[in-house]
């Protein structure tokens, strides 16, 4: 019975441990503030030649439908499109099933650029863990664009930044153990000379995917 509460007690002090070093970490902050695009479909439901009509519109089909309602410029024209659609089947099964229903039967497919959608339900799932922890900042700007530097110099290598009481600490890995993350840092070291040190805390099961990449279209001109 000793036997058994020590062991208990030692499984709690661990697990606070764990728990305790992600909370002094405090919040994620993400490393795409500008969105990212990637090809997909939106539905143009409306072309104006001024923004008032289009502003109008937009605001309109807010408040009807439950897909994000987009406005763009172009060739001088204010274009009202809904949603962020990863295939063809999806946005012409919306056209059907709620805009036409609506009185949109004009709506039209159209390729776009659309929005990074994120996996919530990958992101979810976090176990006790490890990441390498590589620098403290107390310049916000300064410690995402070294996230994004090392994410994109590390391909398979999720990088993190958190921020807690104005200072912003940079991250990488999910590692399951110690010994996975202290065998990469090794290694890291070994060839770059790269220097780091290990901090438990909770890691995704299934990283999510990165955010660092090179839109092929200029994000301003999405006047969301």
């Amino acid at each position: 019975m000793r036997r058994y509460i020590t062991i208990s007690i030692l499984f709690f002090i661990g697990i606070s441990s764990v728990l305790s070093a992600q909370s002094d970490y405090g919040r994620e902050i993400p490393l795409d503030d500008f969105p990212k695009f990637f090809e997909g479909y939106r539905i143009q439901v409306g072309a104006f030649s001024t923004e008032e009509a289009a502003v109008s519109l937009k605001y309109l089909l807010q408040e009807k439908v439950d897909e994000a309602v987009h406005l763009q410029y172009a060739q001088g024209h204010w274009r009202v499109r809904v949603g962020d659609f990863a295939d063809s089947m999806q946005a012409a099964d919306y056209i059907t099933s709620a805009l036409m229903p609506l009185g949109y039967s004009g709506s039209k497919m159209v390729r776009d650029k659309i929005k990074r959608i994120q996996d919530s339900a990958s992101k979810a799932a976090m176990v006790d863990g490890f990441r390498v922890q590589v620098e403290a900042l107390s310049d916000r700007a300064q410690a995402l664009e070294s996230a994004i530097k090392l994410d994109f110099n590390n391909p398979g290598i999720r990088v993190y930044v958190f921020n807690k009481d104005g200072l912003f600490r940079v991250l990488l890995g999910d590692f399951k153990t110690r010994g996975e993350c202290s065998n990469w840092l090794d290694k890291k070291r070994a060839s770059e000379g790269s220097e780091g040190w290990i901090v438990p805390m909770q890691v995704y099961v299934d990283p999510p995917p990165s955010p660092v990449q090179r839109p092929e279209s200029d994000p301003f001109d999405y006047m969301d």
